[in-house]
This record gives structure tokens, sequence and C-alpha cells, in this order.
């Protein structure tokens, strides 16, 4: 008697994507920016599930003249090759308080990078427009900054990486502050974020379908 043979064949892994372009032939991903606060120091990443944050906000004093004030780099891994292309679009809050005395002025300038362990690439940055808040209020602008990268590859290892600059300025640094938004869970402390339409980031990723 001759038994059946049973065949098995590789079942090939199936990405899953929020939405698609069509058009452009990208499925498109979802990730929250947020940080874990380490007894070492603080860690950026880049999440597809929405945890909670180990701080809702990143925040820092501004000076009298424009300045950088804070560089935050939300990094993502892969752990398999990928190619991105089209436009990657960043919703951000960029919050900040005005001085006991005055105005203060913030705006952010974000950045899609390359990053190979060793050096980073940039593949298109973007302004946002500036936002101010008066007299110890707190103010805050909801940012949607789309950067157009072309195909770019990812090797495995390598990193994907969004860097938001805050810049500010202020009339006096008595109590005034500017910086981002950073919670996948959306929670509003009341203070930093009392302004807000929410302290969630979000980075829309488009990958090439693979075929």
């Amino acid at each position: 008697m001759v038994l059946p043979k049973r065949f098995q064949t590789a079942s090939q892994p199936i990405a899953s994507y929020d939405y698609t372009d069509i058009e452009e032939g990208t499925g498109v991903v979802v990730l929250y920016g947020m940080n874990s606060v380490l007894s070492g120091g603080t860690m950026l990443s880049l999440l597809k599930t929405p945890i909670y944050s180990g701080t809702i906000a990143s925040t820092q004093t501004p000076t009298t003249s424009w300045a950088k004030k804070g560089d935050y780099d939300f990094d993502l891994t892969f752990n398999t090759p990928k190619r991105i292309k089209g436009k990657v679009r960043i919703a951000v809050t960029n919050v900040y308080k005005g001085s006991a005395d005055g105005t203060t002025y913030s705006y952010l300038r974000a950045y899609v990078k390359h990053y190979d362990g060793t050096d980073e690439t940039s593949l298109g940055d973007v302004y946002s427009t500036t936002g101010s808040a008066q007299s110890a209020t707190v103010g805050s602008t909801m940012h949607n900054l789309e950067i157009d990268v072309a195909e770019t590859h990812f090797k495995t290892g390598e990193t994907f990486r969004v860097t938001i600059e805050v810049w500010g300025k202020t009339a006096s640094g008595a109590g005034a502050f500017v910086g981002i938004a950073h919670d996948p869970k959306d929670r509003d402390d009341g203070t930093i974020l009392e302004a807000a339409d929410s302290s969630q980031m979000e980075v829309h990723i488009p990958f090439v379908f693979e075929v």
C-alpha cells in the first residue's frame, strides 16, 4: 500500500497595514512616539501598540533669543529588510507656556532619517508654523507634518528615525517652557497639556508592497 505524501509549503508572512495607497503601491503603518524613563536615562521609540509613555511630554526652558531647546530621536529598528517610499506623516503637538511677564514662542523642525548604527542620513525635513502663549498661560498647536521620502531600503538591524527639534524663545525664563507631547494613551496631566487637543504623537510610514 502506498501512503499518500503530504506536501507542506512555507507560508509567506503577510504584512499588516493600517491603510493602503494603491496608487502609490504602499501600505501605511501607524506608530506612536513614546519614551521610557530608565535608571540610566530616557529612551525614545516608535511603537505599534499604544502603551503608556514614561512621561506625557518632554519640555525645556526657553531663552530670550531663538534657540533649539529639544532634539528628540524616535527610533524603529527593523528585524527584516524594509523599503519605504512616499509621504511620511507626523502628527505631533507642540506645547508652550508664556513666561510670568511676557510671551513665549515655539515651532518644530521634523526630520526623517536612515540610521545604520553609525551614521545618520536625512531623508527629508520640514518646519512647522509658530505658536505662542502669553503671561503664564499654556498654549499648544497640533501639527500634521508631511515629508516626502524617496524610495529607501533599510537592511536588517537598521533604524528608521524621526527627529523632532523644538525651537523656542521667551520674554524671560520665569515659568516658561516649550516642548512636545508623546503619550500613546492620550493622557492629559492638566498642566502641560491643558490646552492641547491630543497628547498622542503619530507617525505614518508608507512601506512599499513586497511582491
